[in-house]
């Protein structure tokens, strides 16, 4: 049985922090993980572009971009990849702004033996939810279009029967 895949773009200015989320990620005995590093939002939007990433993980504070405008950046341009902040922020209220803006989740750097199986959870579950959402979303428009079929369908057959009660008159 094979593994499954997911295409990681990590947004993350710095080299050891990258190299310690790669090593994490590597580790991961379920899933395959291809991580994709760049060290700027304007990089990783220009790689969200092209396509074929399933997560973003980024960090907040970065040399072209701070605080919760990198997460609007990215939401911006790639509205259906799930994003996970990574940061050494540990800022509860910061945490709740950025999942009101479009994160899946907000991680603060840690200890590598925790951080490696947390961050391993934290995208399954992103991954997942973003699906169910996408499904939902898919579901709504289907029911949507159903209710408007039948609502034609009723006026029609409305009019069919108030034809025949006027024949019949």
């Amino acid at each position: 049985m094979t593994k499954p895949c997911v295409t990681i773009l990590l947004i993350e200015d710095n080299s050891r922090d990258a190299q310690i989320m790669q090593e994490a990620l590597l580790e991961a005995k379920e899933t395959t993980f291809v991580v994709e590093w760049v060290d700027r939002v304007s990089k990783g939007v220009d790689r969200l572009t092209q396509g074929m990433v399933d997560l973003v993980l980024t960090d907040l504070q970065l040399p072209d971009s701070n605080g919760l405008q990198t997460v609007t950046s990215i939401r911006e341009q790639a509205s259906g990849v799930p994003i996970i902040v990574l940061t050494s922020l540990d800022d509860e209220a910061l945490a709740i702004q950025a999942l009101r803006k479009g994160a899946q989740d907000y991680l603060v750097k840690g200890d590598i033996q925790v951080y490696r199986n947390l961050l391993v959870r934290s995208i399954r579950y992103a991954i997942e939810r973003s699906r169910t959402e996408e499904e939902r979303t898919r579901l709504e428009k289907d029911f949507a279009a159903a209710v408007a079929a039948a609502a034609v369908a009723d006026r029609k057959r409305a009019a069919e029967l108030d034809e025949a009660y006027q024949e019949l008159k």
